[in-house]
């Protein structure tokens, strides 16, 4: 599963990356033996959080064009993937938000 997050510099949500592998530090830990394994386990370890475009560090995701809702007799449903509410509409096949597939869903 894709790990979203805000870019503040593209200013909207982006699909997150790991920081580079460094092939200098890998090299330079390769003498000391058990420095190189360490330092792979880590990476493999590291969570996502740069952006995938510009390389800044992301923040949480943002809800986009949230409005309250007044109580009405329309059907809402919500994204499994990310909880963002969807308008019911029978031509709705993908969440606008995280691009999941509702159709199989509902």
């Amino acid at each position: 599963m894709e790990s979203l997050g805000y870019c503040p510099n593209c200013k909207k949500n982006v699909v997150k990356e790991k920081g580079s592998f460094s092939f200098l530090l890998a090299f330079i830990l390769a003498f000391t033996g058990i420095g190189l394994v360490i330092y792979i386990l880590y990476y493999i370890d590291q969570k996502p959080k740069y952006c995938e475009f510009c390389r800044t560090l992301c923040q949480p995701p943002q809800l986009e064009n949230v409005t309250p809702k007044l109580i009405t007799n329309e059907k809402v449903k919500f994204c499994y993937n990310c909880g963002t509410e969807i308008e019911y509409r029978d031509e709705a096949k993908i969440c606008n938000f995280c691009g999941d597939n509702i159709v199989q869903k509902f």
